[in-house]
């Protein structure tokens, strides 16, 4: 199917944001250690780059369902009647919506859950960069035809 996809960034393991998130997630009293301290029997303790691969690969997954779900709106992906709790159960991590806010790349509304600027430049689907291609090969085409004349 063409809409169950989507691109994946080959730097986005260094993304300043997968950071940002990754320390979120790890920081002591967070909703992740306090989740792994009471139902574990363990003490949170993961490297950095762990947590940033763990952070990567639940980015792909809340992007490719919410991109399922969602709705475009401009350069927006905006998903109706989802909070950022939907996150951390799509994720798999408690507290991955609120890190994942912090970034920056998901804004709680109202009416529910905006990416900001989703389809901007990565998230293009086949069908509309087909449309887009298709139609500037056909405006040169007819611009080579009028000079011609």
């Amino acid at each position: 199917m063409a809409g169950d996809w989507i691109k994946m960034r080959t730097d986005l393991y260094r993304d300043p944001k997968v950071s940002l998130i990754a320390d979120a997630l790890m920081a002591p009293g967070s909703e992740l250690s306090r989740y792994v301290t009471n139902n574990c029997q363990c003490e949170m303790t993961v490297t950095r780059n762990v947590m940033r691969n763990v952070t990567v690969g639940a980015l792909v997954s809340v992007w490719g369902v919410m991109r399922q779900r969602g709705k475009r709106n401009g350069d927006d992906l905006v998903c109706h009647g989802v909070t950022l709790m939907v996150l951390d159960d799509i994720a798999d991590l408690p507290g991955f919506g609120a890190a994942l806010a912090l970034s920056g790349w998901v804004l709680q509304t109202s009416e529910g859950l905006e990416f900001p600027r989703f389809f901007d430049e990565y998230n293009v689907s086949p069908e509309e960069k087909t449309r887009s291609q298709g139609a500037e090969r056909q405006r040169r085409y007819r611009e080579r035809q009028g000079q011609k004349k």
